[in-house]
């Protein structure tokens, strides 16, 4: 699965929990991405639940019988902006319909009225066999 592709699932699978970006330009997207780093632009502003994908590194080749097993493994990032929410329904929505989860991380909670930034990490693995020539 790609980067768009599997961006485009989970949108679909959390559509109704995500935040919102707000472009300096006062443009608004759903608060999605994947990890690039200008993007969002400087001065965006996101709010509530915010969802950045770091797609696939690969892990050492595996051999098998006439092929070689190569992991590519990615991280979802989850943060909820808004203090008076949490990120307990979209990790349960993602376990419940993305079988490529291998890990769920424990959530960060705020420790003060200056770190309001609730966060978790989801790493995702997506098995690729290469046939040797």
């Amino acid at each position: 699965m790609d980067a768009i592709t599997l961006r485009d699932k989970i949108q679909a699978i959390l559509s109704d929990l995500l935040g919102t970006y707000t472009f300096p330009n006062g443009q608004t997207v759903p608060a999605i991405s994947i990890w690039h780093p200008s993007y969002p632009p400087k001065g965006t502003e996101a709010s509530g639940l915010e969802v950045t994908l770091i797609f696939a590194y690969e892990s050492p080749l595996q051999p098998l019988v006439e092929a070689n097993l190569v992991i590519y493994q990615s991280r979802l990032e989850l943060r909820q902006w808004n203090p008076d929410d949490d990120t307990v329904e979209a990790t349960n929505r993602l376990i419940d319909q993305l079988p490529e989860i291998s890990l769920v991380r424990p959530r960060i909670l705020p420790i003060s009225q200056l770190d309001n930034i609730e966060s978790r990490t989801i790493e995702l693995e997506h098995p690729l066999i290469r046939r040797r020539k």
